[in-house]
């Protein structure tokens, strides 16, 4: 592997330390935050500073196909429901501009339409599904980053810096079914960290969040602020025509701040944690199509060490070609 950057690894370090001693607060409002949270997809916007770079050059596109599978129970009686299943098709679009910026910076923008189905189980009133089940259908959550910059270090190092608005755009809740949108927005900085050794094929990323929540003026809820921590690392080697990955995956997700709002009251059990954390296998497949790079990828997470939210596993494949 190449050299561990110094800088680069005190900071690693700082973000772990920060997000394990963050306190423990009020749990975000709605069964809808477990789908704004746990579906997030990272990404690095590739670049082409890098002389073991295949990526075509700019301006080009990368359009992407992303299944996510969930289905969790309660781990405690702090939950807001007992039980949660659901599954999305979200389509990504990356566009990558011929734009010039300082050497070694690119910028890209990437928006994400979601498609959702929820089914919550709950036997408290608190939840507003009563000793009952209900499940909802459509449009989820639209993700606009509008910017992703991207700063080469080397042949082998890469940080990305990102802004990301999540909208309000799904579908409502009614007196029957769940809420597929949270009904607030979220500004969502990300700072991310990555290594690729193409010539031993070791990769590895960091990807670190918080979501700034606006009100819900339906509810008068206000959620708390959100933290995410996300890593991978993968072997890569040269098979059936193309790049194979093994590795590993895991993500952190917790609360920094209390809810506040009049409808806190409203939620019975909202006064405990939201955190959740969860790892698992991954596999990609990255090969050369004519003009084009296609890239695959599978991945099963097991969550644990989870507080006010249900524990279950996550399986999610993404599909990507860039042009």
């Amino acid at each position: 592997m190449g050299e561990f950057h110094p800088n680069a690894k005190r900071g690693i370090f700082a973000l772990v330390v920060i997000f394990a001693a963050s306190p423990t607060v009020q749990a975000a409002e709605g069964i809808s935050d477990v789908l704004r949270w746990r579906t997030v997809n990272d990404l690095t916007v590739p670049t082409t500073a890098s002389k073991y770079s295949h990526q075509p050059e700019p301006p080009h596109w990368q359009v992407g196909l992303t299944t996510h599978f969930y289905d969790g129970k309660a781990h405690s009686e702090n939950a807001l429901i007992d039980a949660v299943s659901f599954e999305s098709v979200s389509l990504d679009i990356l566009w990558r501009p011929d734009i010039a910026l300082a050497e070694r910076w690119t910028y890209a923008m990437h928006v994400q339409l979601p498609y959702v189905s929820l089914e919550p189980r709950s036997s408290s009133t608190a939840s507003g599904f009563d000793n009952t089940s209900a499940n909802a259908s459509g449009l989820g959550d639209m993700v606009f980053t509008p910017i992703m910059l991207a700063y080469t270090m080397d042949d082998h190092w890469q940080t990305d810096l990102q802004l990301a608005f999540y909208a309000p755009t799904g579908q409502d809740a009614s007196t029957s079914k769940p809420s597929l949108s949270t009904e607030y927005w979220s500004i969502v900085p990300t700072a991310a960290l990555s290594y690729h050794q193409p010539v031993t094929g070791q990769y590895a990323s960091l990807h670190a969040s918080v979501g700034f929540n606006t009100p819900n003026d339906k509810t008068d809820y206000d959620s708390g602020d959100i933290a995410r921590l996300s890593a991978t690392v993968e072997q890569r080697v040269l098979l059936l025509g193309g790049m194979v990955g093994i590795g590993l995956s895991g993500v952190g997700v917790q609360q920094l701040s209390t809810d506040s709002g009049k409808g806190v009251s409203a939620h019975s059990k909202s006064t405990t944690t939201f955190r959740t954390w969860s790892w698992g296998p991954r596999v990609s497949y990255h090969t050369a199509v004519a003009n084009a790079v296609l890239s695959a990828s599978l991945m099963w997470q097991n969550e644990f060490a989870t507080q006010a939210t249900t524990e279950g596993d996550h399986v999610t494949f993404a599909l990507q070609v860039m042009y």
